[in-house]
């Protein structure tokens, strides 16, 4: 999907209600070389997962693993327990952390259900961006149960050190690298059956956020980057968000 010069993003996708729906259910961060990488996922028994038998800060809609700790090896990999793990610095070069949304960080769909959203925290030499977990609020109503059934994956860029440093299919598709043709050959024509539900779709969902897109930032899934950034501060960031607003005002 994406590498800069100190990192590799690859993900896999799923079909919603037709073709012209595509979520994403896992990413995973690496290395240059591989060696080393660290995978999200969207938890496959979301609608019967048991919170209160799970252990303390232990991930409610996501799974994360990590290949090539210690041993350098990628085949050797171990599970991530939960918001307090400690991913050092020196294992992908990058800050990471692991965050809940809460409701009171005035986003508007802050659970999955009855579990809360979660987001991982990256901030490398070349990229900073988030991952978080998020329900289809596309569907509601009588079908608020595909809301559970599709949840994903969103995937915001706050910021690139340097724009002509970052290559792969995203980047092209969002216009910041030449279209190549391997990443053209998977561009169809919008059917109309699609357009129609994309068209239907977006109608849903167009009072979610009235912040316009950042010119700094490019996103996949949901949410506009700031609702996303929202989610992801922690209680201080979000008290010093608030002072800086009111400065700003």
């Amino acid at each position: 999907l994406l590498r800069g010069p100190d990192i590799v993003l690859s993900g896999s996708t799923f079909e919603g209600g037709g073709p012209w729906e595509q979520w994403f259910d896992r990413f995973r961060v690496s290395t240059p070389d591989g060696r080393r990488w660290l995978e999200l996922s969207m938890r496959k028994d979301l609608a019967t997962y048991n919170r209160s038998a799970a252990p303390r800060n232990a991930f409610e809609t996501i799974v994360v693993r990590m290949g090539g700790a210690g041993s350098g090896d990628p085949s050797d990999v171990v599970m991530v327990p939960g918001h307090g793990a400690a991913i050092p610095f020196s294992f992908l070069g990058a800050d990471v952390v692991f965050r809940q949304i809460h409701r009171h960080h005035n986003t508007r769909f802050p659970t999955i259900g009855g579990l809360r959203r979660e987001c991982m925290d990256y901030a490398g030499g070349s990229l900073h961006f988030y991952i978080c977990s998020g329900a289809a609020n596309e569907y509601h109503g009588l079908q608020r149960y595909l809301a559970i059934q599709y949840a994903h994956l969103d995937f915001a860029i706050q910021e690139v050190r340097e724009m002509q440093a970052v290559e792969g299919l995203l980047p092209e598709l969002w216009g910041l690298r030449p279209m190549s043709e391997k990443t053209a050959s998977y561009v169809v024509e919008e059917s109309e059956e699609a357009r129609h539900h994309r068209l239907a779709d977006a109608a849903l969902v167009a009072d979610a956020s009235t912040t316009p897109l950042p010119s700094s930032a490019a996103w996949a899934g949901g949410e506009l980057p700031e609702d996303l950034e929202r989610g992801c501060a922690s209680d201080q960031e979000q008290e010093q968000q608030h002072r800086q607003r009111l400065v700003n005002v």
